[in-house]
């Protein structure tokens, strides 16, 4: 089967998860007397489906929560680059947990490690 012409189960199976997503699941009975010839297929998505929905109801709470944009952002950014903060403030402490480092490797240093 190509993609422009998807099987026939495939395209039943399109039609009912797009009424789902719309808000409007069809009744599943109704769509296994609609399509007899596909009942075994059906069920067994059916069943699958149930089996995958309790896993799936967390994350689609993620997806459905609000986005960024709807969400307080940070104040912009200034007009003029120069004037953002790129240092820690002055009463950030500038030892690290470890100290001075006073060489690396055969080279003196005094690099502060954070």
């Amino acid at each position: 089967m190509s993609s422009e012409n998807p099987a026939p189960i495939d395209a039943i199976i399109a039609d009912y998860l797009r009424a789902i997503d719309a808000g409007n699941a069809p009744d599943r009975s109704a769509l296994l007397a609609k399509h007899p010839e596909f009942a075994n297929e059906l069920r067994a998505f059916f069943a699958d489906l149930d089996g995958v929905e309790p896993a799936a109801a967390p994350l689609r709470e993620i997806v459905l929560a609000p986005s960024p944009a709807d969400i307080t952002t940070l104040p912009p950014p200034p007009a003029n680059p120069a004037d953002m903060s790129t240092l820690a403030p002055q009463s950030a402490s500038t030892a690290g947990p470890l100290g001075v480092v006073r060489y690396f490797g055969d080279k003196p240093s005094a690099v502060h490690v954070q």
